[in-house]
């Protein structure tokens, strides 16, 4: 029996995609803060009967959160009895600060620096020095000095091409492929400053995903994209599947996170996501890693193919409930969600070419916009389709048939 009493969960969009009702324990109260959409949704579902309150907001800053979550936090006379949660990575370190605020136990905003920050988080990790690619922080002051010299700098000391992209975002946002010292110098003019240049990697992307229990490796999970997630932007298909335990690649890449997970002096318990890439030549190269649930829609393929819910063992697992990690094996799973890369009306949209088992859905709010896609998040998707297989190799054929598929046709 948990002594936690409070449970307060910060989960801004998308918290209609878990069953509250089967999460939450009736000895605990759960409160939500969430986005008004979210809340709506949630509301038709009937899973706001999970919940003591609900709040919806449109700021999830320390500042606007506060206020909201005072009262509920002061409900609880014993602050160790209190958890304030989110695997929502943009808004982990708000909550951090929020438990610091209130002397609510869990993470710090120090911890949880590292696992948002991937400069910090690289300075973290200790005997994977051949795992990281070759990067430096972006010096705004050496850049205005001389520009053309900088941009000249950096290539001498990385190589090229780069690959630019913020300190702490995720989702590929405001990220750019670099290929010479001109380009570098008019990407960086009106940049943001909080920047990180990187050797860009060609390779193929994977996904580690881990839960993690007293600091150990108490679950594991894989996956591979179908392109690198920073090309998802420019026209790659936003897709994977699932790795299954008893394929070839599945021990190698469980001994790729251990060893990289067991870098970092400790790793908050919870759900881990890691991404790595697998140059041309085999190399492993390590890219970033949270302390969240996977995106896109990889929690889906883990629940087919091995019958686990990350979203719910997150959340179960942070607010001191029995969590099941036991495996119930199924089909090959894999996921797809498709993305308007291009400006202009979208006349119709166009199913994706699946043949074997599959479901899915088109995001109205989407289909009706001209605009394009500003990053991999679930928010910029035009809608997500999950498909499984007994055949691993067949589920695979689809999704590479996605390199020659357009979901949309434009007026």
């Amino acid at each position: 029996m948990t002594d936690i009493e409070t449970v307060i969960v910060v989960h801004p969009p998308f918290a209609w995609l878990l069953d509250w009702p089967a999460i939450v324990s009736p000895a605990q109260r759960w409160y939500i803060v969430t986005t008004p959409a979210s809340l709506a949704r949630l509301q038709r579902e009937d899973k706001l009967r999970a919940f003591t309150a609900a709040h919806a907001s449109t700021t999830f800053s320390e500042q606007a959160l506060a206020p909201i979550i005072e009262p509920w936090v002061r409900a609880q006379a014993d602050r160790s009895r209190v958890r304030i949660l989110s695997m929502i990575e943009p808004v982990q370190l708000a909550v951090a600060q929020l438990r610091e605020r209130f002397s609510v136990p869990g993470p710090t905003a120090r911890a949880v620096t590292t696992f948002t920050n991937k400069l910090a988080m690289k300075a973290a990790m200790k005997g994977v020095d051949d795992l990281l690619p070759a990067h430096v922080a972006f010096d705004r002051g050496a850049f205005e000095r001389d520009p053309h010299e900088y941009a000249r700098a950096v290539f001498a000391k990385l190589g090229g091409p780069l690959f630019v992209k913020p300190l702490a975002e995720n989702s590929s946002v405001d990220t750019a492929r670099i290929d010479g010292p001109s380009q570098l110098v008019a990407h960086l003019h009106g940049a943001r400053s909080d920047l990180e240049i990187d050797e860009y990697v060609d390779g193929d992307g994977f996904h580690l995903d881990s839960v993690i229990i007293d600091g150990r490796v108490a679950w594991f999970g894989a996956g591979w994209y179908l392109a690198p997630q920073g090309q998802t932007l420019h026209g790659k298909p936003l897709a994977g599947a699932a790795i299954a335990p008893g394929d070839a690649l599945f021990e190698e890449l469980r001994a790729l996170n251990q060893r990289l997970l067991s870098s970092f002096d400790r790793v908050p318990d919870g759900c881990t996501h890691m991404e790595v890439l697998r140059r041309r030549d085999g190399r492993w190269v390590f890219l970033e890693v949270a302390a969240r649930v996977p995106g896109a829609r990889v929690v889906e393929t883990y629940e087919i193919t091995r019958g686990i819910n990350l979203r719910h063992a997150h959340y179960q697992l942070l607010a001191g409930l029995p969590v099941d990690l036991s495996e119930r094996r199924g089909p090959h799973a894999g996921y797809y969600c498709p993305m308007k890369t291009e400006p202009g009306a979208i006349e119709r949209v166009v199913s994706p070419p699946f043949s074997c088992a599959h479901r899915g859905e088109w995001e109205a709010a989407w289909i009706a916009r001209t605009d394009t896609a500003k990053s991999m998040a679930m928010a910029d998707c035009m809608g997500v389709f999950i498909l499984w297989d007994d055949d691993p190799q067949r589920v695979r054929r689809e999704l590479e048939a996605l390199e020659a598929y357009r979901p949309y046709v434009l007026a």
